[in-house]
């Protein structure tokens, strides 16, 4: 009687949850198909007296590896910083429980401005290779993805 209890158990948690597990595995499946192709992604940082702006061009390719270029830009008026970088990506990336995970595999970082305060940190240790960087998928559609990455609003278009 046992036996047949425990067996009853199994195929109501099995019919109950198995739709469900599908369901999630099939969203990131759908969502990873639409984050294929290249994407341009917008950042936009306000805050008191500094501004951030990043631009990249990202292409996720079908082998889950993805290149990435752009600027970031980096301004606080209270003092005199006026940084800009070009920045290149290689990454590795997979789409999971509605997060979009990139590994980084090997970055470049220039700097387009000279300034003081280069010379406090090494630009080539921001984007070592092994980092993961983890983005919320809000909404994807075939034109536009919006993300939230480290709390901040993520835009992208074709």
């Amino acid at each position: 009687m046992m036996f047949k209890s425990l067996i009853s158990f199994i195929i109501i948690v099995y019919t109950t949850l198995a739709p469900l597990i599908a369901t999630a595995n099939a969203s990131d499946l759908a969502k990873a198909e639409l984050i294929k192709g290249t994407w341009n992604c917008k950042i936009n940082v306000a805050l008191v007296g500094m501004n951030m702006s990043i631009i990249m061009q990202n292409t996720f390719a079908n082998d889950h590896t993805a290149i990435g270029q752009g600027l970031v830009k980096v301004t606080n008026y209270g003092i005199g910083m006026d940084l800009a970088y070009d920045v290149k990506v290689a990454q590795t990336w997979f789409v999971k429980e509605g997060i979009l995970y990139q590994t980084i595999t090997a970055s470049a970082i220039n700097s387009l401005k000279s300034s003081f305060y280069e010379s406090l940190y090494d630009t080539n240790s921001l984007l070592p290779a092994g980092q993961q960087e983890a983005t919320k998928i809000v909404s994807i559609n075939e034109s536009n993805f919006l993300g939230l990455y480290n709390g901040m609003d993520l835009y992208c278009d074709r």
